[in-house]
């Protein structure tokens, strides 16, 4: 069996501990201070094979390079601990040190003067070089306390160590025994041991401190994200009041207008030619489809998404789509349309305000589809996905040209017209799909030129009546009622847009186009 020396064993430990730093550092990449704690040991290596092979090599040779990597070990690993702190490295006193003895230490070497004082030398230059340390207490955490103080108490042990070894040398010839070689061996074991200590000293103070920096990291994130949060609650509630301020100022003005124009249309100016009454006439649609384009232009700029998430609440369908129709049926009478209302769904889990805005949104959408003479159905009831209601607009009318479909929801899209008509602001569909996706919903369409379009949406029932429309309405259900002008109600009689909307329909219609 083989056996070591202690010598042997010394050397070792200290070759461990040397390669498990540099499996750490090269564990971390590109991390600089890893790097120079490394070099600092493999300086500590350099220093023990020339001490090592000092019989064998020049006397200038061994006195060099066992003083100059002797002192560039402590001046790397300051270098690594202020680079780990992310404290000020100054250099210039470390290079002058390590020259200075080196050559000091090197020109003495040629005199009578005992080795021991050379070696004494050193040592105060390790310990001059080991002083910058101090800096660090002040960026030393409560994680980062415990291994400073072994990385500290095991540097002081081990320049006590060498000390204590000088002293005995010096001594030596004032009557005192000489250290023995089992004492030497023992003495460099120990050694050995305390620079294992010193760098599991610094893996210790480099994972705490890399604890610490990804703390201040989510310190500093934590604090990023409330400052956005307070700016942009800030920005919105600026927003709120520049659209309120804006709305007040934009209809002042034009409410007067339509107001004034009124009283000339009512003759109270006196009487009016036929000529200035239908100038009166185009006055007063202009200045309502202006009051409109500014009411949607603010409402679009005015949406607030987390704001009607946070105000949704079960909203009964009869009356909301009820009061919708109502509301465009005199739109609809101008235009020759009839409008019915069917609806078998009970309710649903959405903001009051904007779905009653969606609906009538869409049913205006339909109403410039239609050519005298269409219908509009205004149907509701379970979806085909679980636990949500579908509320379709389907219409009889002209449908919608190929073309124009792809961007149907973009802002000022029109559906028929060029897209500088006069009639209609081009921002009714997309404050529909925004407002139902900001509810949780969806938005889809389907369109036959010629033959009419249908368009529904999405929206969860609330959460006490999940399940019990969880399967889709039988279509003959839903349909029941819904006559043509003939008054049958076959399947043929049902527009295509419905069937489509609730997939009654025969295979081969096209796609829903999401919103």
């Amino acid at each position: 069996m083989t056996t070591f020396t202690i010598p042997e064993l010394a050397v070792l430990v200290w070759l461990t501990s040397a390669l498990v730093m540099v499996a750490y550092a090269a564990s971390r990449g590109n991390d600089r201070a890893s790097w120079l704690w490394v070099l600092g040991d493999v300086s500590a290596m350099a220093m023990l094979l020339f001490f090592w092979l000092r019989p064998e090599m020049p006397l200038l040779v061994s006195v060099a390079g066992t003083n100059l990597f002797g002192l560039m070990q402590p001046a790397l690993h300051i270098a690594a601990l202020c680079t780990l702190f992310g404290a000020p490295l100054r250099h210039r006193g470390a290079i002058v040190i390590v020259v200075g003895v080196t050559l000091g230490n090197t020109i003495l070497s040629q005199t009578g003067i005992d080795p021991a004082w050379r070696a004494l030398a050193m040592f105060l230059g390790i310990a001059v070089l080991y002083l910058p340390a101090v800096r660090l207490f002040s960026s030393m955490s409560a994680s980062t306390a415990a291994p400073m103080m072994l990385y500290i108490g095991a540097t002081i042990a081990q320049i006590g160590l060498a000390f204590s070894l000088i002293a005995v040398a010096l001594t030596a010839n004032e009557g005192i025994t000489q250290i023995t070689p089992v004492g030497q061996g023992l003495h460099f074991f120990s050694s050995s041991i305390i620079a294992l200590a010193i760098n599991m000293a610094f893996l210790w103070l480099a994972v705490a401190r890399q604890s610490d920096v990804h703390a201040e990291v989510q310190r500093q994130v934590a604090a990023e994200l409330l400052a956005a949060k307070s700016m942009a609650e800030e920005a919105l509630h600026a927003k709120s009041v520049f659209v309120a301020s804006m709305r007040h100022a934009f209809r002042t003005p034009l409410n007067a207008v339509v107001g004034f124009n009124g009283l000339l249309a009512m003759d109270a100016g006196g009487p009016l030619s036929p000529v200035q009454r239908d100038w009166t006439r185009h006055v007063d649609r202009s200045a309502n489809h202006l009051l409109g384009i500014i009411d949607d232009v603010l409402d679009l700029a005015g949406l607030d998404p987390v704001s009607i998430r946070r105000n949704r609440q079960p909203v009964h369908l009869a009356p909301l789509l009820e009061n919708a129709a109502a509301g465009v049926r005199t739109e609809a009478e101008e235009a020759g349309v009839v409008v019915t209302v069917r609806c078998i769904a009970t309710d649903v889990f959405a903001e009051p305000g904007r779905l009653a805005q969606a609906v009538t949104s869409l049913l205006r959408n339909a109403i410039g589809l239609c050519r005298p003479g269409d219908r509009i159905h205004l149907l509701a009831a379970a979806s085909c996905t679980p636990d949500h209601v579908r509320i379709a607009v389907c219409d009889t009318g002209q449908g919608i040209p190929l073309e124009r479909q792809p961007k149907l929801f973009e802002p000022f899209r029109h559906v028929t017209r060029s897209e500088a008509d006069p009639h209609g602001s081009g921002l009714g569909l997309t404050l529909a799909r925004k407002s139902i996706e900001a509810m949780g919903g969806s938005i889809a369409f389907a369109s036959w030129p010629g033959e009419g379009s249908s368009f529904w949406m999405d929206l969860p029932v609330p959460a006490e009546s999940r399940g019990a429309e969880a399967h889709p309405t039988p279509a003959v259900v839903l349909f029941d009622g819904l006559r043509s002008p003939s008054g049958n109600t076959t399947e043929g009689s049902i527009p295509r847009g419905a069937l489509a909307a609730f997939a009654a329909g025969p295979a081969g219609l096209p796609d829903a186009v999401p919103g």
